[in-house]
């Protein structure tokens, strides 16, 4: 939807409707993308788990990224079982540590401007819906506790049943006490033009290699009138344990200890792709956001072709559904200075479908 002064995509239908709503009741972009994120985790049962980026620029707020990434696990697992070959290590080895719950609860009290309680209330009414109760539980925990959520005993029994240390799981308590939600400034590339590109500072160490790993990307992005873009990128990954009969979802993000190959430190944060910028006029002033489906692996030259399609004049192309395909640019592109949004879809590979209303 691109409407007056207010701009929004995602790859979930309730999502797109729960973060509509948020914007037309006075809510920020921030806010919305949010909502959309934990609606669609009353749904999803990996949502929450996933490596997240979160991103947020405009008037006012400069350019942001909230790292979201999942970490490696073990800390306080001095001696770990090494394996001959990754493929010979059990799946709860591979599991990940997840940190987006407590990057969601920092975003939501460092730019937000709705409680958690009223961020949740959409995801909440689907998980209880489907009678998913261990998702009600965890957006309740995230209600109150934020991510520490994670250390509350009714989700940490359950994991440890399901990844015990004696089978190779690595998990442990340290591992989720340890997360500090970073945010960091954005890495300024410039381009043959006027503008340049604000990315998050970790892509560079993006490999297509981690899409061997991804079973598919959601994304939810939002525009408000204050001239405010936020936008939220998460990754589903191939392999995963399920947990209380797969109401949750633990994914396989992390790299096994090998013999001969150093160890990843654990508690350090595990490569994620990263696929948003923002155009700006120098290093602040916003001109479009970006956003690849893609899942391959992104380079500094398709970067500069989304950024050349984007300075020419916006179109839009609408259709029936909000399904996102892979291999294309979305891009939000700010109008005037009075808040209003332009939307573009520029093809790549395939056609895409973005959720409309008339």
């Amino acid at each position: 939807m691109i409407r007056k002064n207010i701009g929004l995509l995602a790859t979930r239908p309730a999502a797109y409707h729960a973060a509509e709503e948020c914007l037309e009741s006075g809510g920020t972009a921030l806010d919305a993308v949010l909502t959309g994120v934990l609606t669609t985790a009353g749904e999803d049962p990996e949502t929450l788990f996933s490596p997240l980026v979160l991103a947020v620029a405009g008037l006012g707020v400069g350019c942001k990224f909230f790292d979201g990434r999942v970490h490696q696990p073990g800390l306080d697992v001095p001696r770990p079982v090494r394996y001959v070959r990754a493929e010979d290590s059990p799946l709860c080895a591979r599991l990940s540590v997840p940190t987006a719950p407590f990057v969601i609860a920092v975003a939501s009290a460092l730019g937000g401007t709705r409680r958690l309680s009223s961020l949740v209330a959409h995801g909440l009414k689907l998980a209880r819906k489907e009678g998913a109760t261990a998702r009600v539980r965890l957006l309740e925990g995230m209600r109150a506790e934020g991510g520490r959520v994670l250390l509350q005993s009714w989700f940490w029994q359950e994991l440890q049943h399901q990844a015990p240390r004696i089978e190779g799981g690595l998990i442990t308590e340290t591992d989720i006490v340890s997360i500090r939600p970073q945010t960091y400034a954005p890495r300024i590339e410039a381009t043959s033009s006027r503008l340049t590109i604000g990315r998050p500072p970790w892509t560079h160490n993006e490999s297509s290699l981690l899409y061997n790993l991804s079973a598919g990307r959601e994304l939810m992005l939002a525009a408000d009138s204050q001239g405010i873009v936020a936008v939220a990128i998460w990754e589903h990954a191939r392999e995963g344990i399920d947990l209380f009969g797969g109401e949750l979802r633990l994914p396989a993000w992390a790299d096994p200890v090998v013999k001969k190959i150093p160890r990843r430190s654990p508690g350090t944060p595990l490569p994620s792709p990263a696929p948003v910028g923002f155009l700006m006029e120098g290093t602040t002033d916003l001109v479009a956001a970006l956003v690849a489906t893609t899942q391959v692996q992104m380079t500094d030259e398709k970067w500069n072709i989304a950024k050349e399609a984007t300075e020419q004049q916006p179109t839009w192309a609408d259709s029936p559904t909000s399904q996102v395909d892979e291999s294309l640019w979305l891009a939000l592109r700010r109008r005037n200075v009075e808040g209003s949004w332009e939307g573009r879809v520029e093809k790549a590979l395939l056609p895409v479908n973005v959720p409309t209303t008339v």
